[in-house]
């Protein structure tokens, strides 16, 4: 923490709550003035979120949650969620879904902090919106599923509804023009689709191909917007998936299906997240450090940055896993498909 200054003087100069206090955070678009833009981060029992015109060495978040915070969760409940490993702005921006590797899913509403919707997921460790009702998860080693949950579940914890394999699951996302969703597994990734059904069986997973990753250990998955795009342009979608495995990260063009290596990060190994900002192009990544599963720093591409972490953040100690630009998200979600009217600068290297 920074000395010399109160909690109260530091939260005002960053116009968020000293940590620990509960943010309201509104539901807002982000800024296209990238210094102000947020991130989302996972680390330990924590989601949190920081601008990115504040100093990340001394961290007060502009919006946090631990499970505790869920006074209508059960305490049992609250201990799925004490390793959170990923987190995304979802509905709108007015949620986030996160999960935990401890064994939970979570659907967050910013405004309120309230707990929308929670689940057990095995080794949970990521989650994707589909269709504004579907909760699908991969749920990792000791499970080794791809699941889905039903978002309206009035059950609390909600109910698995489907599931298939898929070993290691690490991450998902959905492409709602195409309907189709794609799934990252420890050796492939996997082309599906959510059959909408009646009954004993509301929903089910279809498998249209597997593509064999171009080396082990899928980490993670996301979209890279930038790819091919018009330099200078806001892209309405992406064109491409970036697919983290650990030996370096590559790019899946989704028009050929075919891999391609990440040329700034082709190389680099234990990369556990990467995210591509919509706005301006710039990369944001972690990468675990020697030894471990998680890490203190963020880096950038365009332009090269790293930012580090203090050993604590709040409370808890640093255990960061993957990362997020809060931002809308075109190529998954309908409702954040309208164009952007800010430019991107140019595009990424390709």
């Amino acid at each position: 923490m920074m000395h010399g200054l109160s909690s109260i003087v530091l939260a005002s100069i960053l116009c968020a709550p000293a940590f620990g206090q509960t943010a309201s955070a509104p539901a807002t678009q982000p800024s296209p003035d990238k210094s102000a833009q947020e991130v989302l981060f996972t680390s330990g029992r924590q989601a949190f979120a920081l601008r990115m015109n504040q100093d990340w060495s001394a961290p007060w978040p502009v919006w946090m949650w631990t499970a505790s915070q869920c006074e209508e969760m059960a305490p049992a409940s609250q201990g799925w969620f004490g390793a959170m490993d990923d987190c995304k702005r979802v509905l709108a921006g007015t949620h986030v879904l996160a999960t935990s590797s401890r064994g939970g899913v979570v659907l967050l509403d910013r405004r309120n902090n309230n707990c929308a919707f929670y689940a057990p997921s095995t080794n949970a460790h990521s989650a994707e919106l589909v269709r504004d009702r579907w909760i699908v998860v991969c749920s990792s080693l000791r499970s080794d599923e791809l699941q889905v949950f039903n978002r309206f579940d009035e059950n609390r914890p909600a109910e698995k509804v489907a599931a298939i394999p898929l070993h290691a699951a690490h991450g998902v996302v959905y492409d709602w023009r195409t309907e189709i969703l794609w799934a990252l597994g420890g050796e492939e990734l996997l082309k599906t689709k959510l059959i909408e059904g009646a009954g004993d069986q509301p929903v089910k997973i279809e498998v249209l191909q597997r593509y064999p990753l171009p080396a082990a250990n899928g980490h993670d998955l996301s979209p890279y917007f930038h790819y091919k795009q018009t330099p200078g342009q806001t892209p309405d979608t992406a064109k491409a998936l970036f697919v983290a495995v650990g030996t370096g990260v590559y790019v899946f063009n989704l028009a050929a299906e075919t891999f391609e290596p990440f040329a700034p990060l082709a190389k680099e190994t234990n990369v556990k997240s990467i995210s591509d900002n919509l706005l301006t192009g710039q990369v944001i990544y972690t990468k675990a450090d020697p030894e471990s599963s998680f890490t203190s720093s963020v880096h950038f591409l365009k332009p090269e940055a790293v930012r580090v972490f203090p050993p604590k953040i709040g409370a808890y100690p640093t255990r960061l896993y993957k990362v997020r630009w809060n931002q809308p998200n075109p190529f998954s979600y309908k409702q954040d498909a309208a164009k952007s009217a800010a430019p991107a600068p140019s595009t990424m290297p390709q």
